[in-house]
């Protein structure tokens, strides 16, 4: 929407301006410029097209339900390719040079380890033709906005502008890929978006159910039950639960009866195990006007060894314990990373979907979801790619019919009959197929891509409204007839050629620069341009005539050849 939303006003700008030099400039200088010359005469180029028209096209009236039957046919194609253009995103991926690696190790990885790591990668970049510079920080900066562990680190991959943009890149996720998915290549617009979809709870999973709650056993099991929920919806594939990752972890329960024994309450057990596992600040050293906090802290030997811990001495009144007399020292599996949103617990259990309607798996899997038993302060919510963008897509929907209807209408008003107009409307498609079969070129429906077949759609219309209404005026004199709409797509044959010819050489430089930076938007654009031209040129002057001579007027049965 951030991308369409300004291209949409300056497309309606630019239309509002061309329909106002058209009604104003344009009849003034041709009263000033055109006065008293006379007509010129028919040029070679014309002559061209009309020996193309006459040998291709010409029999689109003599046989015009052969001519209605080519243009179902293409049409029908051209809609049956079109589901298959989907993308997850009509969003393009921009060639930047400025290149982020998301880096994420196991939780739990020491800083010296990330840093070594960072390091290797680093200078395996640098290694890399085309490669300029590589710098990177592990974990967070001192009052930095980005809450990560140290983990967790980023490298910036700077690339050569002269370089060969999808080598480097490919050379720079192979070394990426020895490194066990670790690091996530992305440009930083591409991680930008990627903060703000986070922000907004949606997630590139196309289903994600999300339980919530407090006990994290209870949350696994409710997880685990979604899941199996889940595995029997038709559409729903490999539906997995999303399981906190867990390490080794010191686990010291306080054993109440025999703290009670020795005098000893729970709180000293505790406090003694976190001063000599975690450290306590006592107080602080003061050198060249820098402060250093001074920690009393157990030695490595006590803290890396289960039994030196049970052996650590507690103070009683009546003098001295081991911790393993009051509590139990034991190692136990514990989250290393506790997810929350909502001041709550959560657990995802997500999934992809094919084969059924998006919007009638997350009605179905919603309705699922909310039959579960579920304690107190726990229950679970629909979360995922399609489904946040849900009630956008019916909005864009019911605004899309809409304009169909809109221009139907418009058609209708500029033909003066509601059958011609509403069969020219259903062929259109037919002038989209070449569009639609050249987005595959281009890895399918982008934003190019749609803009694109916009593009094409405003021109075929144009273009059959200027030739109908040649036809009409032609009609009012001379009467309907084969000749006639031979007649009258002559002579529209020059300007129509000439202002497709002239647009077709304007997006072909688009079109073999290829997909290079700063054209992520217009190459796709520029290819489904160019094939769109060739199949609404021959839905103009075949499909066209053939349609006004079926369904134009009421005309004898003797009128037509058929």
């Amino acid at each position: 929407a951030a991308l369409l939303k300004p291209l949409a006003g300056f497309y309606a700008l630019a239309m509002v301006a061309s329909m106002g030099v058209a009604l104003t400039l344009t009849p003034a200088l041709s009263m000033l410029l055109l006065k008293g010359t006379s007509p010129a005469g028919e040029s070679v180029l014309v002559r061209g097209f009309r020996g193309i028209y006459d040998a291709v096209f010409a029999g689109a009236t003599e046989k015009p339900r052969t001519a209605l039957i080519v243009v179902v046919v293409v049409a029908l194609v051209g809609v049956a390719a079109f589901p298959f253009l989907a993308r997850h995103s009509l969003r393009p991926t921009f060639k930047e040079n400025s290149l982020l690696i998301d880096w994420q190790g196991p939780p739990g990885t020491s800083y010296v380890e990330m840093s070594r790591v960072a390091t290797e990668t680093g200078e395996a970049l640098r290694a890399i033709p085309g490669v300029r510079n590589v710098s990177s920080h592990v974990g967070r900066a001192f009052n930095g906005d980005q809450v990560v562990g140290i983990n967790e680190s980023q490298l910036w991959v700077n690339l050569d502008p002269d370089a060969d943009y999808d080598a480097t890149v490919a050379a720079i996720k192979g070394v990426l890929d020895g490194y066990d998915g670790m690091g996530e290549l992305l440009t930083y617009a591409g991680k930008q978006m990627m903060d703000v979809e986070r922000e907004r709870g949606t997630s590139s999973d196309d289903l994600v159910v999300r339980v919530y709650g407090h006990e994290l056993d209870i949350l696994r099991d409710k997880a685990e039950e979604v899941q199996g929920i889940l595995s029997g919806i038709a559409g729903v594939v490999n539906p997995q639960v999303d399981y906190p990752v867990e390490e080794p972890n010191v686990e010291i329960a306080v054993n109440l009866e025999a703290a009670k024994v020795h005098a000893v309450k729970p709180g000293e057990v505790r406090r003694a195990a976190a001063i000599v596992l975690s450290g306590h600040a006592v107080g602080h050293y003061y050198e060249e006007q820098k402060a250093y906090e001074v920690v009393v802290w157990g030695t490595p030997e006590t803290r890396e060894s289960v039994e030196a811990i049970g052996d650590l001495l507690i103070d009683t009144p009546s003098g001295t314990v081991r911790m393993d007399e009051v509590a139990e020292v034991r190692m136990a599996p514990a989250p290393s990373v506790i997810k929350r949103e909502k001041v709550s617990r959560y657990m995802d259990v997500i999934a992809q979907v094919q084969g059924r309607s998006r919007s009638a798996i997350a009605a179905e899997v919603k309705s699922r979801i909310e039959a579960i038993d579920y304690p107190l302060e726990y229950h679970a919510e629909v979360y995922g790619a399609f489904v946040g963008g849900q009630a956008a897509r019916n909005r864009i929907l019911s605004l899309f019919i809409a304009a169909l209807i809109g221009i139907y209408l418009l058609i209708q008003a500029s033909f003066g009959g509601w059958r011609l107009a509403l069969v020219v409307f259903l062929s259109l498609p037919m002038a989209l197929a070449g569009g639609v079969l050249s987005a595959f070129a281009v890895g399918g429906l982008s934003l190019g891509a749609l803009l694109g077949l916009l593009a094409v759609f405003a021109i075929t219309v144009r273009q059959v409204q200027m030739l109908i209404k040649h036809y009409q005026h032609l009609g009012q004199q001379e009467g309907f007839g084969a000749a006639l709409v031979q007649r009258g797509t002559r002579d529209r044959l020059g300007p129509i050629l000439l202002t497709t010819v002239a647009i077709a050489v304007l997006v072909l430089p688009m079109v073999f620069f290829g997909n290079t930076a700063g054209l992520e938007i217009v190459h796709p654009m520029a290819v489904v341009i160019l094939g769109g031209l060739v199949t609404a040129t021959v839905y103009t002057f075949y499909g066209v005539p053939a349609l006004y001579l079926l369904f134009g007027a009421s005309a004898e049965p003797d009128a037509l050849k058929l």
